[in-house]
């Protein structure tokens, strides 16, 4: 089994950047997905050109839920609010989805001025995921995996996650929707893992939770922990009001403790688990995940 550890929202807050610099250094951390309107993309650039980022994989975590957009708000009416944002509200944008109000070429285009503005930016991505799993909606899917293809990026995040048959928590339902509408999908030029970990069970990524769910992946050969720790200090800025209430803001200490203090060396080592990240993970013949 390999293991890819990947931390969501890079370019959100100098709190992430400093927990993914912290747990690289660490060997605990092997990607990154950096959201290209992110507040503290423009550090994450400047660190990256200074190689702070060379020893892991960095993707983009496609936005069309919060902040600014990087299109001409003209472009992209369909995506936005009266004030020229994304909307700030999952239940609103999947509202208007489902009601056939949002547009799926404008997604097109603001995912495709994302992935140019990070590389304007010196960020060289090897993965695309997306804020909230969106990119996994139904047609969404397909449409990230061409937009992959398209920029030359060879994978793409398919959130297949094993759940307890009898876990009906919130994070249990959202894995098994997220499971059902995304695991038809395939496409032959771009790789998936074979499963996810982390959505389910959201909080605190002990090694000890991962060891008790190993056997629920059957053959599962790589597999992405999708994280999100923090490091805030004082002074640190406010997040813009255009970004909502970001419930994770609030775990960011306790999943940044648990991922470096919780034993993840000595579990990896017993269990045979290697880490690796999707820069150089190989998969000789196989395409399209598990």
């Amino acid at each position: 089994m390999r293991l890819i550890i990947n931390i969501d929202d890079l370019g959100l807050h100098p709190a992430v950047t400093r927990a993914v610099i912290d747990g690289a250094a660490k060997g605990l951390i092997t990607s990154a997905s950096v959201l290209a309107n992110g507040p503290d993309l423009d550090d994450v650039a400047a660190r990256a050109a200074y190689g702070a980022f060379d020893e892991i994989s960095l993707g983009a975590h496609l936005n069309i839920l919060r902040g600014a957009p990087l299109s001409n708000p003209s472009d992209i009416p369909t995506l936005l609010d009266r004030k020229g944002c994304f909307l700030g509200s999952y239940l609103g944008l999947y509202y208007r989805y489902t009601t056939g109000r949002l547009a799926l070429d404008e997604v097109a285009c603001e995912w495709k001025a994302q992935i140019e503005y990070l590389r304007d930016h010196g960020i060289k991505l090897t993965h695309l995921d997306s804020e909230k799993h969106i990119h996994a909606w139904p047609h969404l899917m397909a449409l990230a995996q061409e937009t992959a293809r398209l920029h030359g990026i060879s994978w793409v995040r398919r959130p297949l996650e094993p759940t307890l048959p009898f876990d009906w928590s919130r994070g249990a339902m959202k894995a098994r929707l997220l499971r059902i509408w995304c695991a038809n999908y395939s496409h032959v030029e771009i790789n998936s893992t074979d499963a996810v970990w982390g959505i389910a069970n959201q909080g605190a990524p002990t090694a000890a939770q991962f060891e008790r769910r190993i056997a629920d992946y059957g053959d599962a050969e790589i597999i992405e922990a999708i994280l999100h720790p923090g490091s805030p200090e004082y002074g640190d800025p406010v997040l813009p009001a255009s970004y909502g209430n970001l419930t994770v803001v609030g775990r960011w200490n306790q999943e940044k403790q648990a991922l470096l203090n919780s034993g993840w060396p000595d579990m990896l080592r017993a269990k045979q688990i290697t880490l690796t990240n999707f820069r150089d993970v190989r998969l000789p013949g196989r395409c399209g995940g598990g």
